[in-house]
C-alpha cells in the first residue's frame, strides 16, 4: 500500500556531516537535503544569473543552499554562491554527491552529456539517480 498523507507530510529531510579538511584541517560541514522551495531557489538563481550573462556553479549553489550552522539554520543563501566558488572544490563535490542521492540531481556525467553549457547551469528535474 502507498504512503498515507500523514506519512508523506511527516517525511524528514536527510542530513549528514561531510568532511572538509581542505577548508580547515579536520573540518566538517553539516548539510541538509533540499526541500522543494530551496531546490527551486537554486534552479531559479542559476537561470536568472545565466540570463544576465553570468555563469554560476551548480555545485557551489547547492552547497550554499544546504550547509547548516550548528543549530540547523542555513549558513548561506544562494546569493553567496560566488564566494563558495572561490574555495577549494573537494568539499563542494562531496556535497554534490550527497545531493545526487537526496535532492534529485542527476549524475555528473549525465549533466555534461545533456547540457550545452555543462554542469554549471544544468539540473535534472527527474528522479534521483543511484
Amino acid at each position: 500500500m502507498g504512503l498515507s498523507r500523514e506519512e508523506i507530510l511527516g517525511a524528514a529531510l536527510a542530513r549528514t556531516t561531510i568532511p572538509a579538511p581542505e577548508w580547515r584541517p579536520g573540518g566538517t560541514v553539516d548539510v541538509v537535503s533540499l526541500d522543494m522551495a530551496r531546490r527551486e531557489a537554486v534552479d531559479v538563481y542559476l537561470y536568472e544569473t545565466e540570463k544576465k550573462g553570468e555563469k554560476r556553479s551548480l555545485f557551489a549553489a547547492l552547497a550554499a543552499a544546504s550547509i547548516t550552522n550548528g543549530d540547523g539554520s542555513l549558513a548561506f543563501t544562494v546569493e553567496d554562491t560566488p564566494m563558495l566558488e572561490a574555495l577549494p572544490a573537494a568539499p563542494i563535490m562531496r556535497i554534490w554527491e550527497f545531493h545526487r542521492e537526496h535532492s534529485g540531481y542527476a549524475k555528473l556525467e549525465d549533466l555534461v552529456k545533456n547540457s550545452e553549457t555543462g554542469p554549471r547551469a544544468a539540473t535534472n528535474s527527474g528522479s534521483p539517480s543511484a
